[in-house]
Formats: C-alpha cells, structure tokens, sequence
C-alpha cells in the first residue's frame, strides 16, 4: 500500500496523454438512426403475405394463448402495428412503399380478430390496432388501397369491439368472471384507452362510430383516473388505490395512453396534465425498466410487466404528437435514451418476449415512438 503514492502520477500521467472518448452523437440524430434501422429490420421480416410474425418462435416459457385463436389475436396486432410505423416512415423508397400496400391488404383481409375462448379475449388488441391502421391508410392511402373494401373491413371491426365492451363499459382481454357473450371481466384502463383513442381515429377518418359505445367507456375510463393523475390497473381496483399496481411507479407505462383517451373525448385531462403524464415517465424511467425482459407477467416492482414498456413510450409519442409546439429538449432526450435502451443489434427492439411477435410489435412501438419524439 506505501506504494500506492507513487503510482498516482504515473496513472494522472497515463490519463492525461489517452485519447478522449468520441463524441456522442446529439439524441435526435441516434433516434433518427435508429428508427430508420427499425424499419429496415421490419422490410426484412415481412411475410410473402404481407403479415409480420409468427407463433412459431419464442423462449420456453411463453404467456398463455389458445390455439389458435390467442396467437391469431397476436398475428394481426403485431401486423397493424408495423403497418402504422411503416406507415409514418418518412421516403418514398419502392421497398417501403410495396411494403405498406402488402401489409395494408392483409389487415383489410385479415385484421379481424375473433374471441378465442370464454376467457382469453386477446382480440381487442387486433381490433384496435387494425382500425387504427385502417383509419390511418384511409387518411394517406397507400398504393392499390382499396378504401371500399378498407371501410367495410373497419365497419366489422367496429362491430366486435361494441360486442366485447364489458358491463362496467370499458375493455379487457380476459374474462375470468361468468365468461359471458358481453365479457363479465372488469375492464382494464389501458385496453380501453388504446380502444377509444381507435375509436377516435376511426371516427375522424369518417367511419360510423357509436356515440354510446363512447360515452360508456370514457364514463368506466374516467373512474379508474385518481385524484393524483393515476390510473389503477383495472376496473376492480377503484377501491384499492394505495396498492402498488396502482401507484405511481405502477401506472406510469398506461397513463400517457388513458390520459390521452380522455383528452380526445373531453373527459377532463388537460395538455397541461398529458405533459405531466410523460414527464412522470421520463423522470420515474427505471420502475419501468426494472421489468425489462423479465418472462413473468407483473413479477417486478410494483407489479409492472416488460410488456408495457414500449406501450407507455408508444402513447407517450402519441401525447407528444398533439402538443402545440415541441417539448423541451431535456425531456426529448430522455424519452429517446429509454426507447434505445431496448434496441438490440439486428435493428429491432423489444420488451418482452411473446412467441415470434415481441420483436414485431417492440420495433413497431419503438419506431413510432422515436419518429413522434424528433418531430
């Protein structure tokens, strides 16, 4: 140890003749690279019909779905998915473009995802995402859409999701109760913020929503909101809002998406409220994070699941995207770093493993989020 003095100067020495790091190239452009490489991944995954995905891969340990109407649930989720962020890829690159048309087709096809059983009803998922999609085709097309076939195909869509709204009016993919024809299982406040900010875009692109369907799920969405701005997880927690689900770590990842719900039905969350929404994400990043890849649905802190993690970065870019003017480039920056956190070396990014489907929707997620932030 009486050595140790000695060495000093030799390492200060050492230290001061190293080459400095290489400079960090600024979040924006990282971001922009990066989703530019999502969807390059997403060009070079795409099935010979269109879809994206396949039930056919995955870890050993996988989250239950019936076969095969759970994973088809799956299927045409992750497949609207990539749809909208090949969608918001900036360029006319030919292998873009066919790639939207060949993925537009099949969801106006195939997007209709059907209950797989009395108690699975993944199909909500399909359901919002493949109307959102196809509201979105509806509003910039892409080449040999067909809008006819598009709205007939949106009009069924719409007619399920008014099928499986639950009692309580909002919507959730089990049914563990009675497992009746309208599901009996309490809704879940981020499924049925996902469905109505669908529902809103299916609306603005002129498709026929109904103004009950609406109201009742912005009433059940709006009794799941505390006096602090949180959500609980379901609509059987209202009582229990101290409980870590429902706390703040808990509810950081589905309140930029119930926020949002709420403020495009004027159901009483202002901008003011959505900006604090994805700040408290950006600043409370690592309870998100603690659930990362973990293969246990809600095994981490305050039972958080990795597969809400770049659903809250997701409908965070979507709160950001109706904001007037752009966000601090603090907060950009951060909401950037936690979305590369998840990126992976082949280009794509995802959360949490689900068959052949988590790299689909992650990058689908991923890619979405980055483009809203560098807007």
């Amino acid at each position: 140890m009486r050595s140790a003095p000695l060495l000093l100067p030799v390492l200060a020495a050492l230290a001061w003749g190293a080459p400095s790091a290489a400079p960090v190239e600024p979040a924006p452009d990282r971001a922009r690279a990066a989703a530019e490489a999502g969807i390059r991944y997403l060009l070079s995954i795409q099935n010979s019909d269109g879809s994206f995905g396949s039930h056919a891969q995955g870890s050993p340990y996988k989250i239950r779905a019936a076969v095969p109407g759970g994973t088809r649930a799956f299927h045409a989720a992750s497949t609207s998915l990539a749809l909208m962020a090949l969608l918001a890829a900036p360029g006319e690159d030919p292998a873009l473009l066919a790639a939207r048309s060949r993925a537009a087709d099949w969801v106006v096809k195939h997007g209709r995802a059907r209950r797989a059983d009395g108690e699975e009803l993944y199909a909500v998922w399909a359901l919002a995402y493949g109307l959102q999609a196809i509201s979105r085709c509806l509003s910039a097309p892409p080449s040999d859409f067909d809008p006819g076939a598009a709205r007939a195909a949106a009009a069924r869509m719409i007619e399920s999701i008014v099928r499986y709204q639950t009692l309580d009016g909002g919507w959730t993919y089990y049914d563990f109760n009675a497992q009746t024809a309208r599901p009996s299982g309490d809704s879940m406040t981020f499924t049925s913020a996902a469905i109505l900010i669908a529902l809103h875009e299916a609306r603005a692109a002129g498709l026929t929503v109904p103004a009950p369907v609406i109201a009742r799920g912005v009433r059940s969405l709006a009794r799941c909101r505390t006096r602090e701005g949180m959500y609980v997880y379901s609509y059987d927690w209202r009582m229990h809002p101290a409980s870590g689900i429902n706390r703040r770590p808990g509810s950081l990842t589905r309140t930029p998406a119930c926020d949002l719900a709420l403020h495009l039905f004027d159901g009483g969350v202002s901008r003011e409220a959505m900006l604090a929404g994805v700040e408290n994400l950006a600043a409370k990043a690592p309870f998100a994070r603690m659930a990362y890849h973990r293969p246990v649905p809600h095994e981490s802190w305050f039972a958080v699941s990795g597969y809400f993690y770049l659903f809250g970065y997701h409908y965070a870019g979507e709160v950001l995207k109706r904001l007037p003017g752009p966000v601090s480039p603090a907060l950009r920056d951060a909401l950037i770093e936690e979305v590369l956190y998840t990126r992976h070396p082949d280009g794509s990014f995802w959360d949490y493993q689900l068959y052949g489907y988590h790299k689909v929707y992650g990058t689908a997620y991923a890619v979405t989020a980055l483009l809203a932030f560098i807007r």
